[in-house]
């Protein structure tokens, strides 16, 4: 017989699955954050942010950019903190395919 041990034939291991985690809610005694901004002034940004969003995205049905935009360009049109805000956003479209950066 040879010295080497050999898994016997038909046998199985049942394979383990990894289990949903659930995600915990914070503790009711944590302070927030003090840099959190109130309630109000988030959904007051986040339509902020959707209508800078659908601003940008309406951008694009414009003749003169249908092939693109530079940079320079979106600074122009937006401004210096439009155009940094721009940038979250444009990742996100990113990210779902709907938009695509290159260099020229």
């Amino acid at each position: 017989m040879s010295s080497k041990r050999t898994a016997p034939t038909g046998e199985r291991r049942p394979i383990k699955r990894a289990r949903k985690t659930v995600p915990r809610t914070p503790a009711r005694g944590i302070k927030a954050d003090p840099g959190e901004t109130s309630p109000s002034i988030k959904n007051n940004n986040n339509s902020d942010e959707k209508s800078l969003r659908t601003e940008f995205i309406n951008l694009f049905s414009k003749s003169q950019f249908r092939r693109g935009i530079s940079n320079p360009q979106l600074k122009n049109l937006f401004g210096h903190e439009k155009f940094l805000r721009l940038a979250p956003i444009i990742n996100s479209l990113t990210h779902l395919s709907r938009l695509s950066i290159s260099k020229s």
